[in-house]
């Protein structure tokens, strides 16, 4: 079409060289057909107008969230899909709750377009039974069915919204239900397999793998854009890793890194294969995965150097540091955490890992530092300092650390000068100080009006008739022991002078510490072992085998026990 001069100005090849440059993802390209037709007034009628502003931002919504949302608000009418390209750029820019309530709008809108159907909403189906829905909507062409397909997709989006929050069940509940139905779309249909298999995992191989191969039917897959394709071969990849199908996996990792050799995902695939390999070969981990990050490294600058944009960047030192956790080397999992790109180590939660594990290891000092600079490098109002700030305190102090708890308030007061003036982080500092220097807590106290705090020099001296009064109202040893409380001598005997004897108690001795002090400590040793990171995520068939070793061991040292108990008699 470009090599033919004379559709330069035909409207019907100018609409459909714009689709053609939308399908190849050339999103600017097909923007820019689409925004000269509507400013050239190249519609016959309103309703083609409204086409034309739904595919123009379709097409920006992978591009530019502003402009988006400046075409919706320029739409004299809006419908469905319209809301529904504005909310797919909300998502892009990661605003999930804007995006939900975008969601429903359009959800809204779509159940309008079809007055007679009896379904209008998704609470609409969840509040109707297996056996109504299924008489409204196996009624080929009912309105009931017609206004499902259109509104399966809206559906589909606003389940990965809530798998975004963090909020599965009803993201599960969405999938199920598009799922149970299908929709006559094949590819609202692939994309839910994806987001289905994204929640549940492994859990159902046979049902994770059928949707799987579904979304994989080349009739479907060529309809999908890059990033769907590449989502379904990698959620095939770590299937059959989390399967124990490593032959399987190694050929799934091929051919991703063939296709799409820039994409995170495909380095984080290739991170997790070298890592069996190495294992296989009885190679330390560390080894292999400080190889891997230095040329990952290296891949990324040349893309830098040669002005590209690369894709890269974001997960893989998240993934090693998951590696490092699982074997233990708290060491290197904070120094691959710490090479995470800046917009991550800016996040709170990668604070409040990293504190954490500074702290595991003994590095109190380099703990404090972090959250230090944090609060310097925050914003005036403090709005994210202050949680953070409760947070340490309570960590700190939960393992006795009260002194290192004062200098965290102290530090991010000096930090942060808003919450020099904040009664509650005074009152944090005062209960802090409380454990080991109380006239510092007393003065502390002191500068806050509203604890009512009167310090010791206003104090009141009790009377003597006060004293006595006071005593009168406490009960006698008489009426104590007439409610069957009797005080217990030192000796052992109760208050009764009958000569029994209270049966004591024997302590628990002490646990012996490890007899290798240079032993590297577990130091989730405290947690039940079934809840401890590196077994609960851990296959049930791998989770018996260590609780059946687990079970051996002690029973080997119990036998060794009473070999010495006998030997000593």
């Amino acid at each position: 079409m470009n090599d033919a001069p004379h559709t330069a100005e035909h409207v019907p090849s100018r609409h459909l060289l714009a689709q053609l440059h939308y399908h190849l993802e050339e999103y600017e390209v097909a923007a820019g057909i689409y925004e000269a037709l509507l400013t050239e007034g190249k519609f016959r009628d309103e309703h083609e107008k409204t086409e034309l502003q739904t595919n123009y931002a379709a097409a920006c919504s992978a591009i530019d969230a502003q402009r988006t949302q400046s075409i919706v608000r320029s739409a004299d009418e809006k419908n469905a899909d319209l809301l529904y390209n504005a909310a797919t750029a909300q998502l892009e820019v990661q605003e999930y709750a804007a995006a939900l309530q975008t969601l429903k709008q359009a959800e809204s809108l779509c159940a309008k377009a079809y007055p007679t159907s009896r379904l209008r909403s998704f609470q609409d189906a969840c509040s109707r039974s297996d056996t109504e829905l299924r008489s409204l909507l196996d009624v080929k062409g009912s309105p009931e069915r017609l206004f499902f397909n259109d509104v399966a997709i809206i559906w589909v989006q606003t389940a990965y919204v809530h798998y975004a929050m963090h909020n599965e069940e009803d993201a599960t509940a969405l999938l199920n239900l598009v799922l149970r139905y299908r929709p006559s779309s094949a590819v609202t249909l692939a994309v839910a397999s994806i987001n289905w298999t994204a929640i549940q995992r492994h859990r159902d191989f046979f049902d994770t793998h059928r949707k799987l191969k579904s979304a994989q039917n080349p009739a479907v897959n060529n309809r999908l854009t890059s990033r769907q394709r590449l989502l379904v071969r990698y959620n095939t990849a770590m299937l059959l890793l989390h399967t124990g199908n490593f032959n399987a996996f190694k050929r799934q990792v091929e051919l991703i890194a063939n296709e799409y050799p820039d994409s995170d995902l495909t380095h984080s695939l290739k991170l997790a294969l070298a890592v069996r390999e190495s294992k296989k070969k009885r190679q330390p981990d560390e080894k292999t995965l400080t190889e891997y990050l230095k040329n990952y490294q290296q891949s990324v600058r040349a893309q830098k150097e040669h002005a590209r944009n690369p894709s890269v960047g974001k997960l893989l030192p998240l993934i090693a540091a998951q590696i490092f956790l699982e074997n233990g080397d708290l060491e290197h999992a904070i120094e691959s955490l710490s090479s995470a790109p800046e917009e991550i180590r800016k996040k709170p939660c990668t604070l409040m890992t990293l504190a954490t594990w500074k702290v595991q290891l003994g590095d109190v000092k380099g703990a404090k530092q972090l959250l230090t600079e944090f609060a310097g490098a925050a914003a005036k109002g403090g709005t994210v300092v202050k949680p953070i700030l409760f947070w340490a305190v309570q960590f700190l102090t939960a393992r006795g650390l009260y002194t290192d708890a004062a200098d965290v308030i102290r530090d991010m007061q000096s930090a942060l000068p808003v919450l020099q003036n904040d009664k509650e982080a005074r009152a944090l500092l005062a209960l802090c100080l409380s454990h080991y220097d109380m006239q510092a807590a007393r003065t502390c106290m002191e500068t806050i009006p509203e604890a009512g705090f009167t310090g010791t020099q206003t104090e009141k001296k009790l009377l003597a008739s006060s004293i006595a009064e006071a005593t009168s109202q406490q009960p006698s040893r008489k009426h104590i022991e007439a409610l069957g409380y009797h005080r217990i001598s030192a000796d052992g005997h109760d208050g009764n002078n009958n000569g029994a004897k209270v049966k004591r108690s024997r302590r628990r001795p002490m646990r012996r510490p490890p007899k290798n002090a240079d032993a590297r400590l577990d130091p989730e040793r405290w947690i039940p072992m079934s809840h401890r990171s590196y077994i609960k995520d851990l296959p049930e068939r791998r989770k018996r085998e260590l609780k059946r070793l687990r079970a051996i061991e002690q029973e080997q040292k119990r036998h060794e026990a009473e070999k010495r108990k006998a030997a000593a008699h």
